[in-house]
């Protein structure tokens, strides 16, 4: 009856029934049949540990009949149950195998990423792919060398798996398209990169974050500075890496100032500066500040903000003292001497050109 129901694939009923069966007058062949699809019932029904608790003593009998079968179902059971390195003895066993020998080979170089065991994943898996072409999982397989490739920081051989894999895997998810955009980021196919991680833009993680930021990149790189803008932006409002959020905030200022829309720079280089007083990124922000003060002609407004500015560099200082003597001439134009006098003052307090330290000197005197 067990039998019956196991051909006809009722596997919770023949378990019932391989069960209540007496085994002793059963030839070994007979045995060994029971044993695997009382074995194999489990299997079918997902109860992998009891699964494996039943195929292990069939695993220790290279002569039986079906050894091969039941160390599969035996590693295949392992995996599921994560026992990672029962499985690899298990999957091992089968590489001469005619049945699986082109199967198993994805089973271990599965459980070799998983245990992040990278360069002996390579070593095993290169030969396989060189010397048989039958291997079952093929896109898979390379996709797990390009992932291992691209885990050393190989980036061409990463994407030379890559590429031929994922484009023609019916599954793929998010990891996929960021590890493939960003060897082609690396490689310096900026487009191709584009095509790729613009496919994440809806998502919101950490991946996506670093996603975003590199985005970005490929797009300053290609001259596409709204859309590197916008990128940027994408990876500053998510919070998951301070670095790339800190990095992201300086770019988009950065784009803002080559796009020409100098009031709208000033106020993101003011605001980074301030929230980011020790940033790498600090002088070549105050660098822009200090060029943007004189495109705006907003001297008042840009030497009060330089004034409450904690270590401002050369170039702020300079543009501080131009920004000052400027204003106290605008004053002297006027006739307003008491602000004229003021802001000469001011052009003082820094005096990195010596040329404008003696203009602000003889006005000074001529105030007097």
């Amino acid at each position: 009856l067990g039998d019956l129901y196991f051909k006809k694939a009722n596997y919770k009923d023949a378990i019932k029934y391989y069960a209540l069966t007496e085994s002793e007058s059963l030839s070994p062949e007979e045995k060994d049949d029971l044993a695997f699809n009382y074995a194999f019932s489990y299997f079918a029904l997902k109860n992998f540990r009891e699964a494996y608790s039943k195929f292990a003593p069939l695993t220790n009998q290279p002569t039986a009949k079906n050894y091969n079968y039941a160390v599969y179902y035996s590693g295949l059971s392992a995996y599921y149950l994560e026992k990672y390195d029962d499985a690899l003895k298990q999957f091992y066993k089968l590489e001469n195998s005619t049945k699986y020998k082109n199967v198993v080979p994805y089973y271990i170089a599965s459980i070799l990423s998983l245990k992040k065991q990278y360069p002996e994943m390579i070593a095993y898996l290169e030969p396989k792919i060189e010397s048989n072409k039958n291997l079952r999982y093929g896109n898979e397989i390379k996709k797990l060398l390009g992932n291992a490739y691209f885990e050393k920081k190989d980036y061409v051989l990463a994407e030379k798996y890559l590429s031929e894999s994922i484009p023609s895997l019916t599954k793929v998810n998010q990891e996929d398209y960021y590890q493939l955009g960003y060897v082609y980021y690396k490689n310096g196919q900026y487009k191709k990169a584009i095509e790729q991680l613009k496919k994440l833009t809806t998502l919101d993680n950490e991946m996506v974050q670093s996603a975003m930021y590199v985005l970005g990149q490929c797009y300053t790189q290609t001259g596409d500075k709204a859309s590197a803008k916008a990128a940027f932006q994408q990876a500053a409002r998510m919070k998951y890496s301070a670095q790339i959020t800190e990095e992201s905030s300086f770019n988009i200022a950065k784009i803002t100032y080559d796009q020409g829309n100098y009031t709208e720079a000033l106020l993101l280089l003011k605001n980074f500066i301030q929230s980011y007083p020790n940033s790498t990124f600090n002088t070549d922000a105050q660098n822009l500040l200090a060029d943007v003060f004189f495109k705006t002609r907003s001297y008042e407004e840009a030497i009060g903000l330089i004034e409450n500015m904690k270590n401002p560099n050369a170039s702020i200082k300079a543009s501080y003292q131009k920004m000052s003597y400027y204003r106290a001439m605008e004053y002297y134009s006027n006739n307003q001497l008491d602000q004229s006098d003021q802001y000469l003052d001011k052009a003082l307090r820094f005096t990195p050109e010596t040329s404008i330290e003696a203009l602000t000197y003889y006005w000074k005197a001529d105030i007097l």
